[in-house]
């Protein structure tokens, strides 16, 4: 686990730690019942327990998912950032499927959770990129508060973000190929790099 620990401390992101994915500049895991605590509240949290089981939590608020998505919040549903939501779930997959699976023998399976996205104000998603001129996709409000969808795990990070993505993007009646940073069956890391 010491490992891990570094590979936690020191993770190999996309972007830098201020980016949106599970480094952090300021925070350090913490030791917990064998596992490893990484977080970093309101925004996000990482847990790894001492069988190797992973939770990662994003907030679906302007600090993390909802993140440059305040000037299109009318009072209505909040928006959440198409570019944000790939970003952090390809940089989930990229440290525990790199990292994690690995120390662990056996198969592995993978959860998407999405909780309480109806609850007022809601939460959006639309086809396309993020806002710009001229606006592309009406935003779908999620359909469920309790969404819970699992996979068995492909051990590769870009087919298992595209998998995650894939589920949240039925929870708001959408078709993940309307996500600008999938090709085919994959998240692109060269597409969502090319954003910068």
């Amino acid at each position: 686990m010491g490992e891990l620990r570094d590979v936690l401390s020191k993770q190999d992101t996309l972007r830098d730690a201020n980016a949106f994915n599970w480094a952090s500049l300021y925070r350090r895991p913490e030791p917990r019942e064998g596992g490893f605590l990484l977080a970093d509240a309101p925004r996000r949290g990482l847990l790894v327990e001492s069988d190797g089981t992973v939770t990662g939590a994003a907030s679906a608020t302007a600090e993390m998912l909802g993140w440059a998505m305040e000037r299109y919040y009318d009072g209505g549903a909040r928006r959440i950032s198409v570019f944000v939501l790939t970003e952090i779930t390809l940089e989930y997959f990229r440290l525990v499927d790199r990292h994690v699976l690995p120390l662990v023998d056996g198969s592995w399976t993978h959860r998407i959770v999405a909780s309480d996205f109806t609850q007022s104000p809601g939460r959006v998603l639309a086809a396309g990129d993020d806002p710009a001129f001229p606006f592309q996709g009406v935003p779908q409000r999620a359909t469920s508060d309790d969404w819970n969808h699992s996979w068995q795990a492909l051990g590769d990070p870009e087919r298992d973000a595209y998998e995650a993505l894939r589920h949240i993007y039925a929870l708001f009646g959408l078709d993940v190929t309307v996500n600008p940073f999938v090709d085919t069956d994959r998240v692109s890391t060269a597409k969502l790099l090319a954003k910068r």
